[in-house]
């Protein structure tokens, strides 16, 4: 282990997919030079004595967050991290139902600390999402064969044209873009993160509890935007994201669903999801709605000069922003 790269996953009352799926089909993929961890977000004990054993027979390092949500998490394996590997660069953080392709491990890895993506506050990926219309067993065949495909590649509360909020070719012509060069999104796929650790330490990030997890990765990154700091997807780097798995381990599959029934009361997709609400908190925060791109207009000026404003202005049928 050169302790220059972390690997994992945010859990809550979770283990049995952490353990039965996402463990051996994701980070065991991991070699040895990266750190492996899992923060747990407040999970019931007994859940917590699941993860504690899971970790312990995988040698996963297993941390327990000090405040509620996400963000905290992301900011306890940050100081975990500064404090026992110091040297550490990168943070990939997975949801439980995700995962690279093989042979993208080591490479993402390699790319990480060529120093080429050292300028950039998160780095996403190029995921075959199930419940967004991609099948995992064609994805993987397209990936293996050599055929480049661009897939779920980001997400797009900003950019007027075309006007939906994910980067993916149902919603955007992506006939320019080139699927082997690096490129700029608003916010990386959030299935799967990789974190500058330098970035975010250095760019007073602030994180809130406000957020469990929906909205959560989105508000890191707006405001590395807003902070000058430009995200990227590396478009080579392949991964699934099958989360109608979830079905099995008797969890709903659908976030923004489950995150509805908890605020309803249903007790069991709180306990996975929380309870947040977090198109209010998006709002409070930023001023505009994350699903109306249209209010942005109302406090563009306090945005002015930003990464965020050039996003506002781009059309993306032209190609991404930038490219790399």
């Amino acid at each position: 282990m050169n302790g220059k790269l972390a690997c994992g996953a945010f859990s809550r009352n979770n283990y049995d997919l952490f353990g039965e799926f996402f463990v051996p089909i994701c980070l065991d993929k991991f070699g040895d030079r990266w750190i492996k961890l899992t923060v747990d977000d407040f999970s019931d004990e007994k859940d917590v004595a699941q993860g504690q054993e899971i970790c312990t027979e995988k040698g996963i390092n297993f941390l327990e967050n000090d405040t509620r949500g996400l963000q905290w998490s992301i900011q306890k394996a940050s100081d975990w991290l500064e404090q026992y590997f110091p040297d550490c660069k990168w943070l990939v953080i997975f949801q439980t139902d995700c995962f690279l392709f093989q042979g993208c491990h080591e490479d993402l890895g390699d790319k990480l600390l060529s120093g080429n993506f050292n300028d950039f506050g998160t780095v996403g990926f190029n995921i075959a999402a199930e419940d967004l219309g991609f099948n995992i067993g064609d994805a993987q065949r397209d990936y293996t064969s050599g055929v480049d495909k661009l897939m779920v590649v980001g997400r797009s509360p900003l950019v007027k044209s075309p006007p939906a909020h994910w980067y993916r070719p149902s919603c955007v012509n992506m006939s320019r873009w080139d699927p082997q060069r690096p490129f700029a999104v608003e916010i990386p796929n959030w299935m799967a993160v990789a974190l500058n650790l330098e970035k975010y330490r250095t760019s007073s990030i602030i994180p809130t509890d406000e957020y469990h997890m929906i909205h959560a990765w989105d508000d890191i990154c707006m405001q590395f935007l807003q902070l000058g700091i430009m995200n990227v997807c590396i478009p080579f780097i392949h991964g699934g994201h099958v989360p109608l798995l979830k079905k099995s381990f008797g969890m709903m599959h659908h976030s923004p669903t489950a995150l509805k029934a908890a605020r309803a009361g249903n007790k069991a997709a709180e306990r996975i999801i929380g309870n947040a609400d977090h198109s209010t908190v998006w709002t409070k925060r930023w001023g505009w709605s994350y699903d109306k791109k249209d209010d942005y207009n109302a406090v563009s000026r306090k945005y002015a000069g930003t990464l965020m404003e050039q996003f506002r202005d781009h059309d993306l049928t032209l190609g991404p922003l930038r490219v790399y």
